[in-house]
């Protein structure tokens, strides 16, 4: 962890964004032919700050992104073997504050999705969160789309 991470304390219950509550921070069958043994909780924590650029102001998740951009950490596999996803920005919060509480999103002072600097993240309501994006531009859900979107979605079900 070295640096990154001094003096702070790791926590490590963390949900994804399905909403499925998973441990990060519990030992983990390695994948692509990494080993036998599960990994540690030690080496979970290492390799994800050795994902995350600190060179500047925002640290930037280098690994693996959803679309949106947020960074995304494989957290394990679904009975059926899919893969679950979490966001880095959220396990970067939980790692060194706890816990996120129920109902609450991690949000970015610097709006900058991949950064992960537990500095620039805070705790608040989806509300606040498009707040947010409305000031700086990124929400674009009108009323007029959001009904053309819950139509498709009704047509799909049918």
């Amino acid at each position: 962890m070295g640096t990154k991470t001094q003096g702070r304390i790791i926590h490590g219950t963390f949900t994804c964004h399905s909403g499925t509550a998973v441990g990060f921070l519990e030992p983990v069958e390695r994948w692509r032919g990494g080993g036998p043994e599960p990994m540690s909780v030690a080496e979970r924590v290492a390799r994800f700050w050795d994902r995350i650029d600190t060179s500047g102001d925002c640290w930037l998740w280098t690994g693996g992104t959803f679309k949106n951009g947020y960074g995304m950490v494989a957290m394990g596999r679904k009975p059926d073997g899919r893969a679950v996803n979490g966001y880095a920005h959220r396990i970067a919060y939980g790692l060194i504050n706890g816990p996120i509480p129920d109902g609450l999103v991690v949000r970015h002072r610097c709006d900058n999705p991949p950064c992960c600097n537990p500095d620039h993240l805070l705790i608040g309501t989806q509300a606040e969160n498009i707040a947010d994006a409305q000031r700086q531009g990124r929400y674009n859900w009108t009323p007029e789309r959001r009904a053309r979107q819950s139509a498709r979605l009704m047509e799909q079900s049918a």
